[in-house]
């Protein structure tokens, strides 16, 4: 039983394997995957682009804290020349303050930097991969169309010298007409074994025959002339 399962489980995975062979079209799944990559990259081209933004807005955020550290630094040394030492340290207190989230968004700025830049250049190698499948695959199914041609031609060729191609049958044609002249031939042959007579005097009824009968009514059978002379 085991040896009869595993057969049929082979029968369907070779049926399987041949339909998987009719089905495929390697330019057809070409195609749909430079289509794929687009909207692959189309997606990740909006993922770039949202990123970009969100960096841009970090670096106003940052303009605006640098411009914060400044003010409050330039707060508490005028604080501290007055003499004002509690405002002088809220002053340096809020700078601080200011300072811890520029620095903190300062790294943030640095690491998606670093990140945009990885992205787009492996945005611009995904780019140049589809234009470069784009620009094989209509090269490839060229050479495919051609390569079909070829066979067809090459198919078209071994056709005409087979029995069954419409040349063959136009040999055909020729040796049964051959074959009907030739038979035609040999029946009239007999019809003329079979009437000696009538075939005599179709050999000897031409015009020269009548000649001679008219001139031996006028000079009589050529001994008869002789000894008339």
């Amino acid at each position: 039983m085991p040896s009869l399962w595993q057969a049929i489980k082979n029968v369907i995975r070779g049926k399987s394997s041949q339909l998987a062979e009719k089905i495929s079209d390697p330019i057809r799944d070409g195609k749909l995957a430079i289509e794929d990559s687009k909207k692959q990259i189309a997606v990740f081209t909006g993922k770039i682009a949202k990123l970009t933004a969100q960096t841009k807005l970090q670096i106003r955020k940052r303009d605006e804290l640098l411009a914060e550290v400044n003010k409050y630094q330039s707060i508490a040394v005028r604080a501290a020349e007055m003499g004002n030492r509690d405002d002088a340290r809220q002053a340096i207190e809020m700078r601080l303050s200011a300072e811890n989230r520029f620095n903190r968004l300062n790294i943030e700025i640095e690491q998606n930097t670093q990140v945009l830049k990885n992205l787009r250049q492996g945005l611009g190698a995904a780019r140049a991969k589809v234009a470069n499948a784009q620009s094989n695959i209509v090269s490839l199914e060229a050479r495919r169309e051609g390569a079909r041609i070829r066979t067809e031609l090459a198919k078209a060729s071994m056709d005409f010298s087979a029995g069954s191609s419409p040349l063959a049958a136009l040999d055909n044609l020729e040796k049964a007409v051959l074959t009907e002249e030739a038979n035609a031939e040999a029946w009239e042959e007999l019809a003329q074994i079979s009437h000696p007579a009538k075939a005599l005097e179709e050999k000897y009824s031409g015009g020269s025959l009548s000649v001679e009968v008219e001139l031996e009514k006028l000079m009589g059978p050529p001994e008869e002339q002789k000894l008339l002379e």
